[in-house]
C-alpha cells in the first residue's frame, strides 16, 4: 500500500524531506501526508471513492504527487468509514 509506506515514513521521520522539486519546494513527510489527507478528505466529500476513475490536469508537482497519494488512500480511508 502506497499511502501507507509513506505514513509510516512519516511516523518515523515527520521532519525529514519527503519532496522536493526543481523550484526549491519542498515537503516534509509530515507536511505530505497532512496535505494528502485533506486532498482525500475532499475527494470522499465530492463522492469519489474506491474503483472511481480520478482524472487530473496537473503537472508535476508537490500537489500531483499528494492527489496520487490520496486517491492511493482511499480504499485504507474507506475500511475506516
Amino acid at each position: 500500500m502506497l499511502y501507507q509506506s509513506i505514513h509510516e515514513i512519516a511516523e518515523l521521520q515527520p521532519n525529514s524531506v519527503a519532496i522536493k522539486i526543481a523550484d526549491g519546494e519542498s515537503k516534509t513527510y509530515s507536511e505530505l501526508i497532512d496535505y494528502t489527507d485533506r486532498i482525500a478528505s475532499g475527494l470522499i466529500l465530492r463522492g469519489i471513492g474506491v474503483n472511481d476513475v480520478v482524472a487530473t490536469a496537473l503537472r508535476n508537482s508537490i500537489g500531483y504527487v499528494a492527489l496520487i497519494l490520496a486517491v492511493a488512500s482511499l480504499e485504507e480511508l474507506v475500511m475506516f468509514l
